[in-house]
């Protein structure tokens, strides 16, 4: 802290009796309330600018300047207000827009997948079942182990292999998309 941030003021509270006698009421003057306020420091002879010859007449003056300046802010936070709540309601309905498109969206992919790919579980299901044309696989192997010279003597039993395997497949097989999109 510098000397200049660390001046001395005085302050003057003067007690004196209102007009019915009581006795406790403390005025402070118009600098005081200034001060108080964070207004800045006026001149000597304001009050004789503003036509205001009393104490009492400053005062009342100096607390409806206040009661202004404090409406004025009041009205400017309310209004700052109002466009806050405006920019909120209008991101919301941009937000909520843009849900209800991601939505239909969603649906009519799910109808799409549902309509292109009717036999899916079943697709699936045969993709994971136990392999196909077993025994015919297990002779082509004997047959190569008997023959191992020799493995003409097995295109027999690989032609009836080959012919169940295509078999399966085609069965297995999903039908292909439409080429037209619709």
């Amino acid at each position: 802290m510098g000397a200049d941030e660390s001046k001395v003021r005085d302050i003057t509270i003067e007690r004196v009796d209102d007009q019915d006698g009581n006795i406790g009421v403390i005025k402070i003057t118009d600098s005081v309330l200034r001060r108080l306020t964070g207004q800045p420091e006026v001149e000597k002879d304001t009050s004789s600018r503003l036509g205001i010859d009393d104490g009492v007449s400053a005062e009342s003056a100096s607390k409806e300047a206040v009661s202004k300046e404090t409406k004025a802010y009041i009205e400017k936070l309310e209004k700052e207000l109002d466009t806050c709540y405006s920019e909120f309601d209008d991101a919301a309905n941009k937000l909520k827009e843009g849900q209800e498109e991601a939505d239909k969206m969603a649906v009519e992919m799910f109808d799409l997948l549902k309509e292109k790919l009717p036999n899916l579980e079943e697709y699936i299901k045969a993709k994971v079942a136990s392999p196909v044309c077993q025994d015919l696989e297990e002779k082509v192997l004997q047959c190569y182990r008997d023959n191992p010279n020799a493995t003409v003597l097995c295109s027999e039993v690989v032609k009836d292999f080959r012919s169940c395997v295509e078999k399966t497949k085609k069965k297995l097989q999903m039908p292909k998309p439409d080429s037209k999109e619709g």
